[in-house]
């Protein structure tokens, strides 16, 4: 049995003031939606990342924004470039106001639910608050 590398990484549940979740769409391995966030870069903590990965994905300035508690943790097995990885994915909220975000209505009704199999686990570590109880001013 081979080990896969372990790619640590790190999204945000991004909040407008109506409480919409911003998805963004990636186009490699067929497409699919997420969170914004992505791998920590070496030395980075989980927070400084981030902040440069709401700069690089949204343009926002990651310095200004509050972000919440850790909310959940996910472990993945997917392959980034040419060779799989083990992403250990941690998410934190954050409120994003009108200022930070032009946040554009859909041209048609987005599904509420994801596609059949196109759902993983998503765990709440103990002792972590849940999306409903976390909060961020």
């Amino acid at each position: 049995m081979t080990t896969l590398p372990v790619r640590p990484a790190a999204r945000v549940i991004a909040l407008d003031g109506d409480g919409r979740v911003l998805l963004l769409r990636y186009e490699e391995n067929g497409g699919f939606w997420a969170t914004p966030g992505g791998s920590l870069d070496r030395g980075e903590d989980h927070t400084a990342a981030l902040r440069r990965e709401l700069g690089e994905e949204l343009g926002v300035d990651g310095d200004r924004v509050r972000l919440g508690p850790q909310l959940a943790e996910r472990t993945s097995d997917h392959t980034v470039g040419d060779g799989d990885v083990r992403q250990i994915e941690r998410y934190y909220i954050a409120r994003l106001t009108e200022a930070d975000l032009n946040w554009p209505r859909p041209r048609r009704p987005i599904p509420s639910r994801p596609p059949a199999g196109g759902r993983s686990m998503i765990s709440t570590p103990p002792g972590r608050p849940s999306i409903r109880s976390a909060s961020v001013t």
